[in-house]
């Protein structure tokens, strides 16, 4: 699979169109990361398969593949614990299994992936901050099948799969915050509501309301928010107005 010098030039330059080119035409980070990795596979040829794998809090996840044996290859694993792809994501080192048959690492995980074909296969890292560790992983069914050539183009893969799996991870967090925020602000507006017709009932001062809610909340065991909202109901026949001021 080795190439002369002209041809791996082209063969460089094409590949940092392509792989430019999936920002602008890809809609949605899944669908770029499911891109890079069909791309990244067929870099190799059309037998070899390729997958992302991000680990965080102890916990891998295959984010994208480029197809159903990648998948099962990686969560096999994922099973057992250990693997190629989960020693490349966790000690940032590069991973190649020239013969799965005869490597002696991983004895389960080789035994299982030979069911499944896999032959050589080849893991580099990710770089993907403190938080989470990843590897770009290849698995093909013809040995010794990652020349130094290859090598060098799929690390254009790793850099532009970190940059792509590190955006998922920020907007993730950020979506996942921002889930928080609207149900803090849901029950804090219940709460605010509550408050108000103990106020009108008891012409009492907001602090007030509040410990006649909190000792209401301790006395029938139920949580403050829930009780808020049963008194919302029960007074106005309706469902609280949970809608955030700013959403408006």
């Amino acid at each position: 699979m080795a190439s002369n010098g002209n041809s791996q030039t082209e063969s460089d330059l094409s590949l940092s169109l392509r792989l430019h080119g999936l920002h602008f035409s890809t809609t949605g980070l899944d669908s770029l990361l499911e891109q890079i990795a069909v791309l990244a596979a067929d870099t190799v040829d059309a037998d070899t398969g390729a997958g992302i794998t991000v680990v965080r809090e102890n916990k891998a996840t295959t984010v994208a593949a480029s197809d159903e044996r990648t998948t099962s290859l990686d969560e096999i694993q994922y099973g057992n614990g250990d693997g190629p792809c989960l020693h490349s994501a966790r000690t940032r080192e590069v991973v190649v299994i020239e013969d799965a048959r005869a490597d002696t690492r991983w004895r389960d995980y080789h035994s299982q992936a030979a069911e499944l074909g896999l032959r050589s296969s080849l893991s580099m890292p990710l770089e993907l901050g403190d938080n989470a560790a990843g590897a770009l992983n290849l698995y093909t069914f013809e040995l010794h099948a990652f020349d130094d050539a290859e090598r060098v183009v799929l690390e254009q893969f790793c850099d532009e799969t970190s940059r792509a799996v590190s955006l998922a991870l920020h907007y993730g967090q950020v979506t996942e915050e921002k889930d928080h925020l609207h149900a803090a602000m849901a029950t804090r507006r219940a709460i605010d509501q509550a408050l108000g017709l103990i106020m009108a009932q008891n012409r009492c001062s907001s602090d007030e309301a509040f410990a006649i809610l909190r000792r209401a909340s301790q006395n029938r065991n139920v949580k403050i928010n829930s009780l808020a909202a049963e008194m919302i109901r029960a007074v106005t026949g309706t469902t609280p107005d949970t809608e955030a001021h700013w959403e408006r």
